[in-house]
């Protein structure tokens, strides 16, 4: 009778984890998409080949949270679809950087979108699996 109180007490904790990692990653990606869009929205101000310097501290700043929490994703995920992603916001950033608004905003509609997908394909519903 122990073992199996043990075994069901370990199995609600494993379940646990997975529900929250499930939860706060799709938290995160859904944030970085609103962070995304945000950013593209501020951009569209801006004059081609003028640098908008609060939008590249903010490209910056979603840098550096990636970066923070990238390594527990390439755990848990595809891992070409995370360098996938990586890639675009890194080449978002560098367009921003150099003044070409245009391509950094449409470089940062496609990664919103991008991670907005990622943030559904974490949700554990029967479409995922297939």
């Amino acid at each position: 009778m122990k073992k199996l109180v043990v075994i069901s007490i370990l199995f609600i904790a494993l379940i646990g984890v997975g529900i929250f990692e499930t939860v706060s990653t799709y938290a995160y990606f859904s944030d970085l998409s609103e962070e995304l869009t945000a950013l593209s929205k501020s951009v569209i101000t801006t004059p081609e080949d003028k640098i908008n310097d609060s939008a590249v501290e903010e490209a910056d700043r979603i840098m550096l949270k990636w970066e923070e929490k990238r390594g527990m994703f390439y755990v848990f995920y595809n891992n070409n679809v995370l360098n996938s992603l990586f890639d675009r916001i890194t080449q978002a950033k560098t367009y921003l950087h150099g003044g070409r608004n245009i391509d950094a905003r449409a470089s940062l509609d496609a990664d919103s979108f991008f991670a907005s997908t990622v943030a559904r394909d974490i949700l554990p519903i029967p479409i995922n699996y297939i």
